[in-house]
């Protein structure tokens, strides 16, 4: 069985069918979430929604502490931010509900993909276990 730790191909993949549904150029955080792992992507400096400006601050920022910074701001405004989503408020919905959690997966990729510190994070939709174990993982050598 091969070792599946750094599935890049089927990133590859997965970003064709996004790429060909017409997001390929359009928007900085898909662009910047996809480059450091996929070189030759788009340089371009707009976003689709102001929600994520907080995380494309992160990425850009000129000092440790403003990322990290940016990072925790995104963090506290994003349920908020997300008020008319589907998937807001379904908390409330009870056991019939479609609720599973509140999680900012994008900050998670943000923070590990670009080192930024999120020691000082302590927000409830902040994976920090997800991304401290990401950090922390290394593949095995079995095949």
């Amino acid at each position: 069985m091969a070792n599946q730790s750094n599935r890049t191909d089927l990133l590859k993949r997965f970003v064709t069918l996004i790429d060909n549904a017409g997001y390929e150029g359009t928007d900085t955080l898909y662009e910047d979430l996809l480059c450091k792992v996929l070189p030759g992507r788009h340089d371009i400096d707009q976003w689709y929604h102001d929600v994520y400006s907080p995380l494309v601050q992160a990425i850009y920022s000129k000092t440790a502490e403003d990322a990290s910074a940016h990072l925790e701001r995104y963090c506290r405004e994003w349920y908020a931010a997300f008020e008319h989503a589907p998937w807001h408020d379904t908390h409330h919905q009870g056991e019939d509900g479609s609720y599973v959690g509140y999680w900012a997966i994008e900050a998670g990729a943000i923070a590990f993909l670009y080192s930024i510190d999120d020691s000082k994070i302590n927000h409830m939709v902040y994976p920090k276990d997800l991304v401290e174990y990401a950090r922390n993982y290394q593949p095995s050598n079995k095949s």
